[in-house]
């Protein structure tokens, strides 16, 4: 259609191109743009190929860092693009939880002594022992408490 209308003005004295394009439906900025036909998506379905392969190769890293990961390989990149095509193609960056660690088996800190050594248990109620330790189930971690009476905790020793 191109060379069609490029013929048809250099021809006619009379017809400008835009009115050649009015007349033929044909959109202006299409001829003005020349006669290079429009490359296809191929660099969006690369920057996909690549996206995907380092996404694979290291599932912590977000839009950012697999942007900076392209421009590295040399590909032209922009985040915002990235951020989209990710999006698109559905990758998620994947991080692991940390593990919490509740308790301190190697305290640094002060020892104290235990304030009752000499006491020789005789009845109830005289020294008690208490404990608290964490539980991790499937979806939460709970607490155990357990308080003894110095009695069994005594014969316990």
């Amino acid at each position: 259609m191109h060379a069609l209308i490029a013929e048809a003005a250099a021809a006619s004295d009379q017809l400008s191109s835009a009115q050649m394009c009015r007349v033929l439906a044909f959109p202006r900025a299409t001829y003005d743009r020349g006669d290079t036909p429009v490359r296809p998506l191929d660099g969006a379905l690369a920057w996909r190929a690549h996206m995907q392969s380092i996404a694979l190769e290291m599932p912590a890293y977000g839009y950012r860092r697999i942007t900076h990961e392209l421009q590295r390989r040399g590909l032209e990149a922009n985040h915002k693009r990235g951020l989209r095509l990710m999006h698109e193609d559905n990758l998620r960056c994947l991080r692991k939880k940390a593990f919490v660690r509740t308790t301190d088996s190697h305290p640094r800190g002060l020892r104290y002594p235990t304030l009752l050594p000499a006491l020789a248990v005789s009845g109830v109620n005289q020294r008690w022992v208490a404990d608290i330790t964490s539980i991790r189930l499937q979806r939460e971690l709970v607490y155990l408490a357990v308080i003894l009476d110095g009695v069994e905790a005594a014969l316990g020793e």
